[in-house]
């Protein structure tokens, strides 16, 4: 038996030596193929039949050599019975039998031990064939397992190359789904607010009607004129956004086919890891194209402060409505955000709660644009001084 495991011991040595020459001959290939922009997939195809194909193969050989085990053992069991039914036979012959026969019974077990060391001869014969069998089977089942292993170490190096390619093209995903959802939204709340105002101006031309004396009448027309070309700038920034969002989505497409050549790649290696193997479990791998979300921006309902009118007229004079400057970046965001994003964080807690007139929210937003401008000038982009203004004023007629 010494000798035999010695023997065993040189075998898998040299298995192992094979099948790794062989593993990293073939993946090697399937490596040099992920130098070029476009994957091979001819070469991981090729990959995948050869990892299946000599696994099968082992299987195979380690089942064939399992059933002869098998029968090995059911021969050896029926001969140890053959030979305990017969003694028990004898003992039961002379128990019964009585005393005088003497003779004839140590002729019959001498008989007996005669077929008894045939039949331990051929048990013995068994044996060394089920041990032939066992030895061959570890060495198919440690076929397998250097096989797998090294397989799986080099997979995970390919997988680690294909991931280097994929992930710049997951990160601008992300980025582009994000200006998507931002853009969206934006054109949205445009849309929202051309409608009210919209509204404001049928009201306004329902007053003009009703109107009995001529400033009255100058002054309506003059509002109504105001409001339909804040309109009309509305739906121009609307459009704005859409094309813009068109444009995203145009470069989201493109990102994602090349993308799609890399997560392909990625998952015909990545399943050559998942195969279930009998004598171990192989643990499985997670597919997650990079778990891309849309922006989520939700409509939050703007606080507002009553105007109190005084007068029956529309055109009676009114009190400066006031906000909190937390409100005001919280509408700038909304319609302005993806020119010139303001965080809240910027302004004290107090400052932020505190109620203001429109003016002077105004000189808050200046003095962020100013600073951000004059520390990184990027942070601004291609926003101007003039984009501001114009931004502010359409604001007031949104608020």
């Amino acid at each position: 038996m010494a000798k035999i495991d010695i023997d065993n011991k040189n075998i898998f040595k040299k298995v192992a030596e094979k099948a790794v020459e062989g593993v990293k001959k073939v993946a090697g290939k399937a490596v040099e193929s992920l130098g070029d922009s476009k994957p091979k997939i001819r070469v991981i195809d090729r990959f995948r039949a050869w990892n299946y194909g000599l696994l099968g193969k082992y299987d195979r050989k380690s089942a064939k050599e399992t059933t002869k085990i098998k029968t090995a053992e059911d021969v050896i069991k029926l001969l140890d019975n053959k030979n305990a039914e017969r003694e028990s036979r004898i003992a039961n012959l002379r128990k019964e039998s009585g005393v005088g026969h003497e003779g004839i019974l140590s002729k019959l077990e001498e008989e007996f031990l005669k077929e008894k060391q045939k039949i331990e001869k051929r048990i013995e014969k068994m044996k060394a064939k089920r041990d032939k069998s066992e030895t061959k089977v570890r060495y198919y089942e440690n076929k397998k397992i250097v096989y797998e292993n090294k397989t799986k170490n080099i997979v995970d190096g390919v997988l680690h190359k294909v991931e280097k390619r994929l992930n710049p093209h997951e990160v601008k995903i992300g980025d582009l789904k994000n200006k998507i959802g931002t853009l969206a939204f934006e054109a949205k709340n445009f849309e929202s607010t051309r409608v009210r105002l919209g509204e404001k101006v049928d009201n306004l031309k329902k007053k003009l009607e009703a109107a009995d004396f001529k400033a009255e009448k100058k002054g309506i027309k003059r509002i109504i004129g105001e409001i339909e070309n804040e309109m009309r700038k509305t739906e121009k920034i609307r459009l704005g956004r859409l094309e813009e969002q068109s444009r995203m989505e145009n470069k989201l497409a493109k990102v994602n086919k090349k993308a799609d050549k890399w997560r392909n790649i990625h998952d015909q290696f990545a399943r050559l890891t998942q195969k279930e193997i009998e004598h171990k479990k192989i643990e499985k791998r997670g597919l997650e194209k990079p778990d891309l979300k849309n922006i989520e921006i939700g409509d939050k309902k703007k606080k507002r402060t009553k105007k109190e009118e005084g007068g029956n007229s529309e055109l009676s004079s009114e009190r400066e409505p006031t906000f909190s400057l937390e409100e005001y970046v919280e509408n700038w965001n909304k319609y302005f955000g993806s020119q010139f994003k303001i965080d809240s964080k910027l302004f004290l807690e107090e400052a932020l709660e505190k109620k203001m007139e429109i003016p002077f929210l105004e000189d808050h937003i200046r003095m962020i644009y100013k600073k951000k401008r004059e520390t990184d000038k990027s942070s601004v982009g291609s926003f101007s001084e003039r984009d501001l203004e114009k931004s502010l004023k359409s604001l007031n007629n949104y608020l």
